[in-house]
């Protein structure tokens, strides 16, 4: 947990920027890691509601979340129903993450619960209301009561998740993406998992990389990605961006929106 919290409130380095502009009329919000966290993701999408009111044409708004729905926070089940219903109103797009990776191979048994545990995958299975008692057994009628008890369309969600979606200039991503190999041809693990040889690059990817994954202290602003985790399930901040006809600003309040540092 101690290298958690170091990793969280590592101070990013913003730099001054101008990002390009979203495919002619459209408005894109993206949202970074929820990690179970319903009351956090309610009042993202309270924003993006009251953000779209300004939006001059309502079917090209879209929403796109970068993965990690579940583990660590209370409500991973209640995340998830959230976005299936949200998908029937609206353009939603999904990236799968790293936890919901191991979490559908925990339900094809590929994964061991000792494992996903260690994710957080405990929290899920409570969210889904499985007894603490099951948990502790950890064996074969545990995974057969989660295949029991968690609703096709939520494992039919993560499971249709993209590795990622390309949008104009933009890449959305879980983890990142490895430089120097084309979009089409990354490993799925990488997009899911990759940090430092991501991270740690300068070099033009193409299109500005937007992701989550590594959480930073606030949203970290690059020449060639932004990354969006702010380590909801442990500040409570869950962030948003908004990519429009003028860029990228950081999505908050009425009336206070703020653009990246310059």
């Amino acid at each position: 947990m101690r290298s958690l919290f170091r990793q969280i409130l590592s101070k990013p380095k913003p730099l001054p920027m101008l990002y390009p502009p979203a495919p002619s009329g459209w408005t894109v919000f993206a949202v970074g890691d929820i990690h179970g966290r319903l009351d956090c993701l309610l009042r993202v999408q309270a924003l993006i509601d009251t953000a779209m009111l300004q939006c001059e044409d309502k079917q090209r708004c879209a929403e796109i979340y970068l993965g990690d729905f579940v583990d660590r926070g209370p409500n991973s089940a209640q995340v998830l129903e959230n976005i299936h219903q949200r998908q029937n109103l609206r353009h939603v797009g999904l990236v799968q993450g790293n936890h919901e990776t191991m979490m559908l191979g925990y339900l094809a048994g590929d994964v061991s619960f000792e494992s996903w545990k260690a994710f957080g995958g405990a929290e899920t299975l409570l969210s889904y209301g499985i007894s603490e008692k099951l948990l502790r057994a950890e064996n074969d009628a545990l995974r057969h009561t989660a295949l029991a008890t968690i609703p096709a369309a939520h494992i039919a969600l993560i499971s249709n998740a993209k590795r990622h979606i390309k949008f104009g200039s933009y890449c959305f991503a879980h983890a990142g993406i490895r430089p120097g190999v084309d979009l089409e041809d990354q490993p799925p693990k990488d997009l899911t998992w990759v940090r430092s040889e991501f991270l740690e690059s300068s070099e033009d990817l193409g299109f500005i990389v937007v992701h989550g994954h590594t959480a930073v202290q606030e949203i970290d602003f690059r020449r060639n990605r932004i990354n969006v985790d702010t380590g909801a399930y442990i500040t409570n901040v869950l962030s948003a961006i908004r990519i429009d006809a003028q860029g990228v600003s950081v999505l908050s309040p009425p009336g206070d929106r703020q653009n990246p540092p310059e």
